[in-house]
């Protein structure tokens, strides 16, 4: 199965507004896992859950938080795994974040996000 093909629809869907057809390709029980010590941490259970830590980094950044760049996917045999820079801005200050978001497939749903940072206090700010 292609896993990165799969996620990309989902960020692509999450990303465009398509918040609906986004939420199909979660599993009900969907578990996010964000580390650190700010209003995103901890875990995040069900897809109401997932989209409203989602919403709430939009809300703390001001719409602005996007990926810059895609370093690179692996595929594996129930996962697959995004690096990536990301960006925010807050309160007239720039921030980019290299992160590494692990997506686990149940039954061809995402069944778990896993979100490690690159730099866990920068991120604190940027999310405090």
């Amino acid at each position: 199965m292609d896993y990165v093909k799969q996620t990309k629809e989902f960020i692509n869907r999450a990303y465009t507004g398509d918040i609906e057809g986004a939420k199909e390709m979660l599993s009900t029980d969907i578990v996010l896992e964000m580390g650190g010590k700010n209003q995103l941490s901890g875990q995040h259970i069900g897809r109401d859950g997932f989209f409203e830590n989602f919403g709430k980094l939009l809300e703390i950044t001001n719409g602005t938080y996007k990926m810059t760049k895609e370093y690179d996917w692996l595929n594996g045999t129930n996962r697959a795994v995004l690096i990536a820079q990301e960006f925010a801005e807050r309160n007239g200050k720039k921030y980019y974040f290299d992160r590494v978001v692990e997506y686990v497939f149940t039954d061809d749903k995402i069944s778990k996000v896993k979100i490690y940072e690159g730099d866990p206090f920068n991120v604190d700010e940027v999310f405090r």
